[in-house]
């Protein structure tokens, strides 16, 4: 039983083949998350996405750690959010006297901080003061829905064959060079305005195809509700 749960739990036996490949230990890709009630009656969450075993104090001083968001509503309701080098949401941490969406944060765990309303620029300006009651407005909808995932995925790899963003990511390979926050606004600047378009059309379809359940959304084109 134990070989077939765990492959690695004992050496490699001396009459198997030394050419063969080993067993690869699995990738996890779904975030880990726990949560509960404190003493005093406080909501404790946390999530984050699949990454190697560190204390925060070290994955903190980091030179690519990213940066952290956080907000302190109505004087209790604690919540950070790291996002890494890459703009993307790492992690989510709450703790107030409220509970909250614990599936809809899950959902935000790997998108970029731009699917999120522009987040980080947002937060700089002084706009957002409660990530949560953020989170609850009406234009995040989108991103709680069961299709989103796929969606997002399937513009990521048409925009990837597009020729102008493909040539620039085998550019970026060629030479090796690190994209920073620098970097990306110029990449962006190089993407053509067809491109953008494309990205604009597929939207307008999903959100005509999942009206239903997030109508809040004004669509050109389509009568208003």
């Amino acid at each position: 039983l134990m070989d077939a749960l765990d492959p690695l739990s004992h050496p490699r036996g001396e009459n198997e083949d030394e050419d063969e490949d080993p067993p690869t230990i699995p990738i996890f890709t779904r975030p880990k998350a726990r949560g509960g009630v404190l003493p005093g009656g406080y909501h404790y969450f946390h999530a984050a996405s699949p990454s190697p075993l560190q204390l925060f104090s070290q994955h903190k001083e980091d030179p690519h750690h990213g940066r952290e968001i956080v907000t302190t509503a109505k004087g209790t309701n604690y919540t950070r959010l790291h996002v890494d080098i890459h703009d993307r949401i790492e992690s989510i941490t709450f703790c107030g006297n409220e509970p909250v969406a614990a599936p809809n944060l899950l959902c935000l765990l790997g998108l970029s901080q731009t699917y999120l309303n522009q987040l980080v620029r947002r937060y700089e300006q002084g706009i957002i003061d409660d990530l949560i009651g953020f989170f609850h407005e009406p234009w995040a909808r989108a991103l709680y829905h069961d299709r989103f995932v796929d969606f997002a995925a399937a513009v990521r790899e048409e925009v990837r064959r597009c020729a102008d963003v493909s040539h620039k990511l085998n550019e970026l390979m060629d030479t090796e060079q690190s994209v920073d926050a620098k970097a990306r606004q110029e990449i962006l600047a190089q993407v053509l305005p067809e491109t953008r378009h494309l990205v604009v059309d597929r939207l307008i379809q999903y959100l005509e195809a999942h009206g239903v359940g997030i109508n809040v959304y004004h669509v050109p084109g389509r009568a208003e509700p």
